[in-house]
């Protein structure tokens, strides 16, 4: 027999709103990171910053 005690810790219910609050942030902070990792790639490539043989081949 195992004896759970509650220490009051976790909510027994969770809050709908707060869990969606939570999925939509974590989705724009997904897609900011997204939009910054390809501006790093592509803005050498349309500057035509750096080394001119890796952009010819």
């Amino acid at each position: 027999m195992v004896v759970h005690i509650d220490r009051g810790l976790t909510p027994r219910v969770s809050d709908p709103p707060h869990v969606l609050r939570r999925g939509a942030h974590d989705q724009i902070l997904g897609l900011l990171m997204l939009a910054v990792a390809v501006l790093l790639l592509l803005m050498p490539m349309a500057t035509q910053v750096g080394p001119k043989d890796a952009q010819i081949n």
